[in-house]
Parts: structure tokens; sequence; C-alpha cells
């Protein structure tokens, strides 16, 4: 009889323990809280990189497949902030299903590049934010001989999460490397990967 006296008031300890573990919110104690999802206009800086495996040289003959990677600052603007959580930057990650021509020359040509589908995981405070996933569409590179720059052009197409379906514009995406610099280092070896976001480059939503 005392053992089963015991062994009731160990259960009841069990329930009452599991009993604190839930706040007056229903949720257990030591979860995750969850994300907010966000929308609304938002203009962030914008810096990264497209990166070919393998490299870009003067001759081709090779499929590349093609990365982007790019990391947001200073976000601002309406859709910035909900409650307690605001946006203050993100890591956009995006790669691409198909190939394209390794030709140094052919890419920075404008030749079309392939889509490119992927997730930016955005930086807050006050609390988490729901990540976008997003593709890269209609995507060229233009080497302009005569300025010397090169130039991106990017349609960000945002597919679900935070800032679902709003419209997004890109400004200033060049390269942070002379295009005869790079040129000539295709001409050596590979071109591995071409920065851009030298000059207040920008990237924003819905505005």
């Amino acid at each position: 009889m005392d053992r089963k006296i015991m062994l009731g008031a160990g259960a009841l300890t069990l329930a009452l323990a599991a009993g604190a573990a839930v706040g007056s919110s229903g949720s257990v104690a030591g979860a995750s809280p969850i994300p907010v999802t966000l929308s609304g206009a938002l203009t962030c800086s914008v810096a990264g990189s497209y990166i070919f495996n393998p490299g870009l040289n003067n001759t081709g003959g090779t499929q590349s497949t093609v990365t982007v990677k790019a990391k947001l600052t200073g976000c601002t603007g309406a859709g910035a902030t909900n409650g307690t959580v605001t946006v203050t930057g993100g890591h956009l990650v995006a790669t691409s299903a198909t190939t394209v021509s390794n030709s140094f020359g052919g890419v920075t040509g404008g030749e079309a590049l392939p889509d490119l589908s992927g997730t930016i995981l955005w930086k807050s405070t006050g609390g988490h934010v729901t990540a976008t996933t997003v593709t890269l569409t209609s995507q060229a590179i233009v080497y302009n001989t005569t300025t010397d720059v090169i130039s991106a052009f990017v349609t960000p197409v945002l597919a679900g999460g935070s800032y679902a379906s709003q419209t997004t514009t890109t400004h200033g995406i060049t390269s942070n490397v002379l295009g005869i610099t790079l040129s000539a280092k295709a001409g050596r070896n590979a071109v591995k990967s071409i920065a851009f976001g030298k000059s207040a480059a920008t990237f924003t939503i819905g505005a």
C-alpha cells in the first residue's frame, strides 16, 4: 500500500511539473517563438556575388551552375516593423537548377542566365521573421566596354513567406571590379564570381 501511495504522489508531481511548463498562452516553455510574417514597403542596401561553377573563361565549352549570395543591410520602411519585431537586414541565397555556358564573353554580353530559386533569411530585433522564398528571373550581366562597368539586371519574385507576391525593384547593381580586370582574369584562369553592390545598390519591396 505504501508503495502505491508513493507512486501516486510521484505521478502527481510529474503532472504539476508538466502544467508549470505550459504558460498562460498555452505554449510549452522553451519552445521556439512563432515567427511574424511581414508585409509592406521595405528598402535595403544590397551587396553580394554571382558565383559560377565551374568558373567563366574566354573559351567556354562547359556548362556552369549559377548561385547568387547577397547580404541585405540597413532595411527601412513601413513594412520593416510589426509590433515589437523589426527587420534590420537579411541574407539571400539562390541557386540555379539549369546551367549556362561558362563563356565570360557570352555571360557578360547579356546572355540570359538561368532562373534561380532560394530563400531570404531575415535578421530582426524583438522576435523572429518568417523567411521569404524567392525566385530570380530574367537575369543578365552586361559589360559596358565604354564605361568599363559590369551591371546586373535582376527581377526578384517573392513567392512565399514574408512580403509574398509584392513587387520588387533593384537599383545600382554594378560590379565591384572593373570589367577589363575581370576580362583579363578570364584569359588567365577562371572567373568564379562577379561581386556587386559597390555604389549604394538597393533592393526595394512594395514601393
